[in-house]
């Protein structure tokens, strides 16, 4: 009777298991019997999807792209290439720009920066050899091909440079574009250097001149002369009130590239000081002439300046006390030497307007000081800091 629990264990086994399929047989390899070259492919086979190349996998990588930076004009478009291309499959980095002349060398300098830097394309400005206006080059070192735009500025003014800046970021962003998408753009690189570095030919006289006449000089490509305007409030912590000597300042000059030269003036209306024998009257006048570099730090400016000038103290005095007397009304000059440090800021779609912000040290040669004289002896009242600080803050306005 032992033998029938194993029956019966056997029997559940074999028809209570689930069914098993046979596995599909193993295709024989081409050429050998039993290969089937003309079956048509199972479900299995057209789900496997294809394998990818390496062309396939630099287009579904961001392609990356060097912008070279190294002037004001040049700070300018960058900033608007990043609003541009914001939408674009691209990484761009920013790397410095020497200013090169030559088209030849500036060709070479972007194929070593994109092998060095593993970037696909190369991006940097010039300005036009004639006239005002700026020149875009967009380099495939790996294609050896250039895309060149040459943008003339149509009028002089804030606006036309704020509108040049933004048509210059928009040929970048065409140029990236079609890039991506597959397109070659430009020409090849022997090309743009054959036509860039050949000279210019001379424009043909007028119908009514000499054929011997001298063709007139090229207009020069360095930026010209524009003006400055600024106009704020000024603060000196000099030693007389406690919370500083307040007023208004205008400083009015002229600007060259980052480069400007102004003339300061300031009036620091009448700080009174009262004590239990005089009310004193202290009015503070300023005139200074000053240079300023600016440096551009993103967005906004940076400026290292240093006024020479001379203020002006003019001290009145009343009696407060029975048995006192007060001088006449005195004006006491001292001349200044004052190195700043500014910040601008602009609040404006153009670069035109600026909130400026001056930190300045105030080194005066002379600064006056009031005193009591009482029984023979000299008791200082009050006295301007012979070194102090100051601050400005208000609107520049630099085309």
């Amino acid at each position: 009777m032992r033998c029938v629990p194993l029956l019966i264990a056997t029997w559940t086994a074999l028809h209570l298991a689930p069914p098993v399929l046979a596995a599909p047989p193993t295709p024989a390899p081409a050429g050998q019997p039993g290969a089937d070259d003309d079956a048509p492919p199972t479900a299995a086979d057209e789900a496997l999807p294809a394998p990818l190349t390496p062309a396939d996998e630099a287009r579904s990588a961001p392609m990356p792209v060097l912008v070279r930076v190294g002037d004001e004009r040049g700070e300018e478009i960058w900033t608007r290439v990043g609003g541009q291309t914001v939408d674009l499959d691209v990484r761009i980095t920013r790397v410095p720009d020497r200013g090169e002349r030559g088209v030849a060398e500036q060709i070479a300098i972007a194929a070593a920066l994109a092998q060095d830097h593993e970037a696909r394309v190369v991006v940097w400005f010039r300005p036009l050899r004639r006239g005002e206006g700026v020149i875009v080059y967009v380099a495939e070192p790996a294609a050896d091909r250039v895309f060149v735009r040459r943008l003339p500025l149509p009028h002089a003014g804030a606006d036309a440079r704020s509108a040049l800046a933004e048509a210059a970021a928009l040929v970048v962003r065409a140029a990236l574009q079609a890039l991506r998408e597959g397109t070659p753009i430009g020409v090849s690189a022997r090309e743009v250097v054959r036509e860039h570095e050949a000279p210019e030919p001379a424009p043909a006289p007028p119908p009514d001149q000499s054929p011997r006449s001298d063709p007139p000089p090229p207009a020069s490509s360095s930026p010209g002369l524009g003006p400055l305007l600024a106009l704020g409030w000024r603060a000196a912590r000099d030693g007389v009130q406690p919370y500083g000597h307040h007023g208004a300042a205008a400083r009015a000059g002229v600007t060259r590239g980052p480069w400007s030269g102004s003339i300061l003036l300031a009036l620091h209306p009448a700080a009174q000081l009262r004590d239990a024998y005089t009310t004193l009257r202290l009015t503070r006048y300023g005139a200074a002439v000053g240079v300023t570099r600016r440096w551009p730090v993103g967005p906004v400016g940076v400026a290292l300046g240093l006024d020479i000038g001379v203020a002006l103290f003019a001290r009145e005095a009343d009696p407060r006390a029975d048995g006192v007397m007060v001088t006449a009304a005195t004006l006491t000059p001292a001349l200044h030497l004052s190195p700043r440090l500014g910040l601008l800021v602009p609040i404006a779609a153009g670069p035109a307007l600026f909130l400026e912000l001056d930190l300045t040290l105030d080194a005066l040669v002379g600064a006056p000081a009031f005193a009591y004289e009482r029984a023979g002896r000299t008791e200082v009242r009050a006295a301007v800091d012979a070194v102090h600080a100051g601050v400005f803050a208000g609107l520049r306005w630099q085309p």
